[in-house]
């Protein structure tokens, strides 16, 4: 972010205290919670994207990313590629290795939660209708993809404990 770019160590400071460290804590604070009432957790982030960078066109409607950890990427990925029309892109058009997976391995893959990014074309969520349209569209699938994730884990589950 070139905004970020020639932060004081003050203003950097200001914004870990303020914005990086409750943002996490929150976000450790529901898993904490959530572990203590006996419910699993999948983790999904959902940002935008510019339809260009650099003068590239970038021309997927979406895009999923996710590490070593597939078990939820795959599901997300598969119901976005049986919408027709749809262009999905898997690991862009970003992916984990451009430093923009950091929450999901802290707080998904670090503690075994399934865990992925959905990245949505900002011109495609641009007004209210279309941001709505696009919730109608994923809410189902995500809950979907995290109990087909959770379920992962558990066919996952004996082999770990007999290899770990």
């Amino acid at each position: 972010m070139p905004g970020n770019a020639k932060l004081s160590t003050a203003e950097r400071q200001h914004r870990v205290s303020e914005i990086y460290g409750p943002y996490h804590a929150a976000i450790e604070d529901l898993l904490l919670r959530r572990a203590r009432q006996g419910r699993r957790s999948a983790l999904i982030a959902i940002h935008t994207f510019a339809p260009s960078l650099g003068g590239v066109a970038r021309p997927w409607h979406c895009g999923v990313i996710f590490a070593s950890d597939f078990r939820i990427g795959d599901a997300i990925v598969g119901k976005l590629h049986s919408e027709p029309g749809l262009l999905v892109g898997v690991n862009e058009p970003y992916s984990p290795s451009d430093r923009v997976y950091h929450t999901m391995s802290r707080h998904g893959e670090a503690n075994g939660h399934p865990a992925a990014m959905i990245e949505i074309r900002n011109d495609l969520v641009a007004d209210d209708e279309a941001q709505e349209a696009w919730a109608a569209r994923l809410t189902p699938l995500l809950k979907e993809a995290a109990q087909e994730g959770l379920k992962a884990e558990d066919a996952e589950s004996p082999k770990q404990k007999a290899t770990g």
